[in-house]
C-alpha cells in the first residue's frame, strides 16, 4: 500500500486544490468583512457563497487523490507536451492500459518538481482501473513523501 501525500503536499502540488484554497481564503475574507463589517453590502454573500463552493470543490479533489493512491494501477507514461503560464504547468502525457492507448493532462503548480518534467520524460502515474481517464500523475507526490 503506498502512503498517501499529506494536505500540505496536494495544495503546494495540485493547481486545483491550490487554487480552491486560494479562492477559500480570498472570498471568505471578503466575504466576512462584507457581511460582518461596517459596509454590510450583499456582495459579502456572493463573496462567502463562493468561498463555500471552492470549500467543496477542495474537497472533492483532495478524496480524489486520496483514492488514487488507494486504487491506483501504476503504470508508465511519456510526457507529449509540457506548458507552462504564469504558476501553473500542464502536464500532457500518453499512456497505453489494457492495450488502449490514451492522452490526458494534469494541472500542477510551477515548482521544481513540474519543471523536471520535459517532453520524452519517461513518468510513473495512478490509472483509476474501473474509469482509465481518470489519472494522476505520481511521480510528482513520490519526490514529495520520499524526501520527508
Amino acid at each position: 500500500m503506498r502512503s498517501k501525500p499529506k494536505l500540505t503536499e496536494i495544495i503546494m502540488t495540485d493547481y486545483i486544490t491550490f487554487f480552491s484554497v486560494f479562492t477559500i481564503i480570498i472570498g471568505g475574507g471578503i466575504g466576512l468583512y462584507l457581511v460582518i463589517g461596517e459596509v454590510k453590502d450583499y456582495w459579502g454573500y456572493v463573496f462567502a457563497g463562493l468561498a463555500f463552493l471552492s470549500l467543496i470543490r477542495a474537497i472533492v479533489r483532495i478524496i480524489f487523490i486520496h483514492k488514487m493512491f488507494s486504487i491506483g494501477t501504476e503504470i508508465d507514461a511519456e510526457v507529449i507536451k509540457v506548458f507552462f503560464y504564469r504558476s501553473r504547468a500542464s502536464i500532457k502525457f500518453d499512456y497505453t492500459f489494457e492495450s488502449v492507448k490514451f492522452s490526458r493532462s494534469n494541472f500542477l503548480l510551477r515548482n521544481s518538481k513540474s519543471n523536471k518534467l520535459p517532453v520524452g520524460t519517461k513518468i510513473k502515474i495512478l490509472v483509476d482501473p474501473s474509469k482509465p481517464t481518470n489519472v494522476l500523475i505520481l511521480d510528482v507526490y513520490k519526490t514529495i513523501t520520499s524526501n520527508l
